[in-house]
């Protein structure tokens, strides 16, 4: 099993982090580890739920709409010389799709990720 040292813990988080520990009647160790799953686990909630909400989001953004060559270039140089063009859910749209009995999900370009500068 892998090891962690913590340094240079404040006084006031180390006394409130051992209270913790004997009121859930757990060693210091097992209470830091207790807290560091919990930590983990709210963050991948809150992840999944986020992206989920993106993926709703460009589910109920209408219809798709394919970029120019102009509008695929200026995303392209934007990338390339690294200036942000908005969040993954502004940039990239999720649109079901059936076409000829097909049922599935694809991704696409959003047309109105593109801002002439």
């Amino acid at each position: 099993m892998a090891s962690i040292t913590l340094k240079d813990i404040p006084m006031e988080l180390h006394a409130q982090l051992k209270n913790e520990a004997a009121a859930n009647f757990r060693s210091l160790t097992q209470e830091a580890m207790s807290r560091l799953e919990r930590s983990s686990q709210l963050d991948a909630a809150l992840t999944t739920k986020r992206d989920q909400q993106w993926i709703d989001e460009a589910l109920a953004s209408g219809p798709i709409t394919p970029l120019s060559k102009r509008e695929m270039k200026a995303i392209r140089n934007r990338v390339l010389t690294g200036k942000k063009c908005g969040p993954p859910h502004r940039l990239y749209g999720l649109r079901s799709r059936a076409q000829g009995g097909a049922k599935g999900i694809h991704l696409t370009m959003w047309e109105s990720s593109v801002q002439q500068e």
